[in-house]
């Protein structure tokens, strides 16, 4: 029998307000991405590509973008998968877009509104954004379940957080925890 090809390929997917975070983020003094064009089917991300004298040979990387809804909100995502790389002569520019599919998961502060990976801390005086997470998650639980989430529950809430991209971190929280904690409830009844 001939062995037929296959994938299995995950791809990451983040709205186009991520995107552009984590545009900044990969940013260099010299090596700049930055989004540049953005339609209903696809978002450009123009890299800088300078050369050793300091000239910009901007590339292009076109990736795929789509609408999506959530919680009466409308945003558009894009999937870190370029369908095409324009002017990369070479054929070996396309690869300085990993940056991006490499950049850490970014976190919206809820106070200031920056954005943040999960390590970096604002400032001294706050928590880790991960800490001021599951605290925000214990409370809403106590509000709503009076009592604290297992472990488990709880690793299923922030694995849900993860998976969805919400315009504030305290946004996210309410919607899933509020969600977990009924689904939780419906599961105790039955």
């Amino acid at each position: 029998m001939k062995m037929k090809p296959y994938t299995d390929h995950l791809r990451r997917v983040v709205s186009f307000e991520v995107l552009d975070a984590m545009c900044e983020k990969v940013s260099g003094v010299v090596h700049t991405y930055r989004p540049v064009k953005l339609t209903e089917r696809y978002c450009y991300i123009r890299f800088s590509n300078p050369d050793e004298y300091g000239f910009e040979n901007p590339v292009t990387a076109v990736y795929p973008a789509y609408r999506m809804g959530i919680v009466g909100q409308t945003m558009i995502c894009v999937v870190l998968d370029p369908v095409r790389i324009i002017n990369d002569v070479e054929n070996v520019v396309g690869e300085a877009f990993d940056r991006l599919t490499g950049c850490p998961t970014m976190h919206r502060h809820p106070k200031t509104g920056e954005w943040h990976t999960a390590e970096e801390r604002v400032d001294d005086s706050d928590p880790p954004i991960i800490e001021w997470r599951e605290s925000h998650i214990h409370d809403i639980a106590m509000e709503r379940l009076g009592r604290q989430l297992t472990p488990h529950e709880m690793e299923g809430v922030i694995h849900d957080l993860d998976r969805l991209d919400f315009r504030s971190v305290e946004q996210a929280i309410e919607e899933v925890v509020i969600l977990s904690v009924e689904k939780i409830e419906a599961e105790t009844v039955a």
